[in-house]
C-alpha cells in the first residue's frame, strides 16, 4: 500500500507510525552511528516530525517498507 499523509493522519496508522519511526532508528542511529534521539522503544523522532510534515510511505501487512 502506498500512503501520503500528513502528520496528524499518521496518527490514524499506528502500526505503520511505530514500525517507521523504529525503522528510522535502526538505519540512522543503530547502522549509521548517527547522533541522533531515540526514545525508550527506539524510535526515531526529530524536528522534521511536525505539523508541516508530509510522508510518502510504502507498507505491506500494516509493516513500515520504505518512506521519504
Amino acid at each position: 500500500m502506498f500512503y501520503v499523509v500528513s502528520q496528524e493522519q499518521l496518527g490514524e496508522l499506528p502500526a505503520i507510525r511505530t514500525s517507521m519511526l523504529f525503522d528510522r532508528g535502526q538505519q540512522f542511529v543503530e547502522r549509521h552511528q548517527w547522533s541522533l534521539a531515540q526514545n525508550e522503544c527506539g524510535l526515531e523522532i526529530d524536528e522534521y516530525d511536525d505539523t508541516h510534515t508530509t510522508y510518502f510511505i510504502v507498507s505491506s501487512a500494516e509493516r513500515h517498507c520504505a518512506s521519504v
